[in-house]
């Protein structure tokens, strides 16, 4: 019997398995209390909404990767934008004035010192009051 094993070389190896992962399974649940255990207390409503949002994070992580995460965020920023430029641009349409060309014009009348400032206040007092009587069709 001398140089025999009693068991198996295989068995050996099972049972070594078995028990190294009982023990991770352990020092993950002690991990597990001990993070509990330092987090301060939140309130019900908040560890729910935290919790929730974690899972949803880990959701999109695994699912769409960080490269999908980066162009749909990208995405909504430049729709976003889209929509306010052309908010903007609606509002300004409305008052069909121009700015851009009263602004040189009335630039243009402040170069010329022939004209005068009654000139000035005069094509400025219309500009103001064709905005202000202004009726949207």
């Amino acid at each position: 019997m001398y140089g025999r094993y009693i068991r198996t070389l295989a068995e050996e190896a099972e049972e070594e398995a078995k028990r190294a992962k009982e023990i991770d399974k352990l020092r993950r649940k002690e991990e597990r209390q001990r993070a509990k255990e330092l987090r301060a207390y939140r309130g019900r409503c908040l560890s729910w909404l935290d919790n929730l949002f974690g899972w949803f994070w880990q959701l999109l992580i695994t699912k769409l990767g960080e490269d999908g995460i980066f162009l749909a965020v990208l995405g909504i920023l430049v729709a976003v934008i889209s929509f306010a430029q052309d908010y903007v641009v609606f509002q300004l349409n409305l008052g069909k004035i121009n700015w851009f060309f009263i602004y040189f014009f009335l630039e243009s009348i402040t170069k010329s010192r022939n004209k005068g400032k009654e000139l000035l206040l005069e094509i400025w007092n219309y500009f103001l009051k064709e905005s202000i009587n202004f009726q949207p069709t």
